[in-house]
């Protein structure tokens, strides 16, 4: 039983590989994402960037995927539970933008401080 109040009117659905593809390249054009076929592969950053460089995605990074993946759902199966998966989303977004807005006043951005 189907208790998502998604429209009536359906469109033919996207491939999951398309929605993932969309989702990868809003987020990043680096090798740390790898999308094969509807199988998802994240290389997570390893060490402070300030120190070893950019080796893999940040969590931040996994949820704009994430968000970026249900908007694109959202847009074919629209319904309340993905609008809000959506805003919760873009709810922990708006923190971690807001904890690396501190550390950067802070002086501590890019270390191991707190």
């Amino acid at each position: 039983m189907d208790n998502c109040n998604c429209n009536k009117e359906r469109v033919q659905p996207k491939p999951m590989r398309e929605h993932l593809l969309k989702a990868k390249h809003a987020v990043t054009e680096s090798d740390s994402i790898v999308v094969d076929g509807n199988k998802v592969t994240f290389i997570v950053q390893d060490g402070v960037i300030s120190e070893v460089g950019v080796n893999g995605v940040q969590a931040a990074d996994i949820l704009e995927f994430v968000h970026e993946l249900f908007v694109g759902l959202n847009s074919e199966h629209p319904c309340r539970e993905n609008s809000l998966t959506i805003t919760h989303i873009d709810e922990a977004l708006n923190w971690q933008t807001r904890r690396n807005m501190d550390r950067q006043t802070r002086d501590v951005e890019s270390t191991n401080q707190d």
